[in-house]
């Protein structure tokens, strides 16, 4: 993995939330270090929801490889570069999802969109499985909260109304 402009270290909150009314919602994750630093990472929603597959594909093919017995001791996880009280925001373009076999923890990338460096992550974290799993249920939650789906072409609806008129399998 490659070194961030913001390493977080291992973090022990993470938080996905969403914004604004189904339909015209924003979304982001909220990271927060031991040290009172923040970042928040706006995702777009097929982002967020994308980022809780590889998050559970990640976790789940690590589990079956090699399941893990070790205990780790928080002064033993990679350190944060980051000064006290810092925060950071930024609109999200991609990111990355792995495992680092030596500290036992998995970590995310989040990379800016308006940054012309594509090799250098904007911000990272380190954390274990049970939080990247909770990370991961909780984007599934954020995402499926929005308009309730048509149930013959899965389109969502424009609000509570119905719209099988517009439904293009009705037709």
């Amino acid at each position: 993995m490659s070194n961030a402009e913001y390493d977080f270290g291992q973090v022990s909150k993470l938080s996905v939330e969403s914004i604004g009314e189904p339909g015209q919602r924003t979304f982001h994750v909220i990271i927060e270090s031991t040290n009172q630093s923040s970042a928040i990472i706006w995702l777009e929603k097929e982002q967020l929801f994308n980022m809780a597959v590889a998050l559970k594909r990640t976790v789940s093919t690590i589990e079956v490889e090699s399941p893990s017995t070790s205990i780790k001791h928080f002064e033993d996880q990679p350190p944060s570069n980051i000064a006290p009280n810092l925060q950071v925001e930024f609109k999200a373009s991609e990111l990355e999802v792995g495992y680092d076999k030596d500290s036992d923890l998995y970590f995310v990338s989040f990379f800016d969109i308006n940054e012309f460096d594509i090799d250098t992550p904007k911000v990272n974290f380190y954390t274990d499985g049970d939080i990247i799993d909770r990370l991961a249920e909780d984007s599934f939650s954020v995402c499926a909260a929005g308009r309730p789906l048509c149930p013959l072409c899965l389109i969502p609806t424009k609000d509570s109304s119905c719209i099988w008129e517009e439904c293009f399998r009705k037709n």
